[in-house]
């Protein structure tokens, strides 16, 4: 929207390029939107509520990408949904 970007355009004033982008990759909305992709990715869904405060919980507290992924795919049920189809 017009006001985001006035936002991010004065930003770049008196923030470097490399802080702005570290704060749109460790905004809450794009972690969400991130793991809301790998849900339907790997579960079929959409991210639920507890599970978006869980997972965001956990990258907040640094956990990476690769481990929230794992996390998803070794979950209870990522195994029930595939466990006949896997080898």
């Amino acid at each position: 929207d017009q006001d985001g970007m006035d936002f991010w355009v004065k930003s770049l004033q008196v923030q470097t390029k490399a802080s702005i982008v570290l704060g749109f990759v460790t905004s809450d909305e794009y972690r969400l939107s991130s793991i809301n992709e790998w849900f339907e990715q790997y579960l079929g869904r959409a991210l639920d509520s507890s599970g978006a405060q869980y997972w965001l919980g956990q990258m907040k507290h640094g956990q990476g990408q690769d481990l929230i992924q794992s996390g998803i795919v070794s979950s209870e049920e990522f195994q029930t949904i595939f466990a006949g189809s896997l080898p």
